[in-house]
């Protein structure tokens, strides 16, 4: 579509990142009868897992202070399975892929069965244009651990890549079989379901995904995407409306006519594909 959208992130103060980082440490000094290095009493290690919890929600909102966390811990410690894949997973997020292949490569040779560790790293091959690379390190991350939904769903987007309608399938099945409500998966499959042709079974997977909290404006446009390229224009302008401005919502719609070769708003498009 034409449209775009901004990310605002809210930073994190550099005062505040280092106690959110202290408390998941649980490496911050102690000494004495449960007492702090600063005198104050210990927390228990109940109370660290709730701050450890309560800070990775809050850098888990900025990407950049994700990076920065994660990054600290790992050159703390770089065999840390976690960590890697919490570090790697924000560089990708930022934009430093280099780096992050640099971590992944080093890392998933060491960690040949770590099922985590593959999925990131078959993740990262994926956006720096590699998906014939990535596609084999993801099956092994699922063969590894079946439960793994992460893999197979990131395994569908290598099929997408290399032109695997079939193979895709088959793995984003495979995820949502384990994890039905995540909306990123529905999403990634009903776009590849758009690309076969199969509209409505894009659609109805698009429906499921908007219905998820966290499922966002991207996704609701690519529902109104499909739903113009069904002809159901007027079900389209209303649910692109509620993030863009008219004007937008007005050039998407003509793209999406000049696309499809109609004017009629209540003209419809037949799917030229099947759900197989």
């Amino acid at each position: 579509m034409t449209s775009s959208f901004k990310t605002t992130m809210r930073p994190l103060a550099a005062s505040a990142l280092a106690l959110l980082i202290c408390g998941a440490l649980s490496g911050c000094a102690t000494t004495g009868q449960g007492t702090s290095a600063t005198g104050e009493k210990a927390l228990t290690p109940a109370q660290l897992k709730q701050q450890k919890q309560q800070a990775n929600d809050l850098i888990n909102q900025d990407p950049v202070a994700a990076a920065a966390y994660w990054g600290s811990l790992y050159d703390s410690d770089t065999t840390n399975v976690d960590t890697i894949v919490h570090y790697t997973a924000a560089l990708r997020q930022i934009g430093s892929l280099n780096r992050a292949l640099e971590v992944l490569s080093t890392a998933a040779r060491l960690n040949a069965s770590s099922s985590p560790i593959l999925t990131e790293y078959g993740k990262t091959l994926i956006a720096v244009g590699k998906a014939a690379d990535a596609a084999p390190v993801l099956d092994r991350a699922s063969e590894i651990d079946p439960k793994n939904w992460a893999a197979f769903s990131a395994a569908g987007i290598a099929q997408d890549h290399l032109g695997n309608p079939q193979a895709a399938q088959s793995r984003y099945e495979a995820a949502l079989a384990l994890k039905h409500d995540n909306a990123a998966t529905l999403n990634n499959y009903a776009l590849s379901r758009t690309l076969a042709g199969d509209l409505p079974k894009a659609e109805d997977l698009l429906r499921q995904a908007v219905k998820i909290p966290d499922s966002g404006a991207k996704i609701r446009q690519n529902l109104a995407l499909v739903l113009g390229l069904e002809g159901k224009f007027a079900e389209a302008e209303q649910i692109a409306r509620g993030d863009l401005i008219p004007a937008d919502v007005k050039n998407n719609m003509e793209y999406i006519r000049s696309l499809i070769g109609q004017s009629g708003d209540e003209q419809s498009l037949k799917s030229s594909g099947n759900a197989g």
